[in-house]
């Protein structure tokens, strides 16, 4: 996975891919300089994804994720 994307889609698609997970539709976006979390099912009964998006000034995003 990158840690920089330039479109929120190519983030998620990325995320979809890496650990099999269906991401929902997801609307609004995130605002310039902002943050936004995500919590997704990876099919563990305790355990889950956890994606924190910020989106860049140059508005491009920024992806931290975790198992937890």
């Amino acid at each position: 996975m990158n840690v920089h994307y330039d479109t929120l889609w190519a983030l998620f698609d990325d995320l979809a891919d890496e650990y099999k997970i269906e991401v929902p539709m997801i609307t609004g976006g995130i605002k310039y300089e902002e943050y936004r979390k995500f919590h997704f099912e990876i099919g563990h009964k305790r355990k889950m994804l956890h994606v924190q998006v910020y989106r860049l000034a140059s508005g491009r995003y920024e992806c931290n994720s975790y198992i937890l």
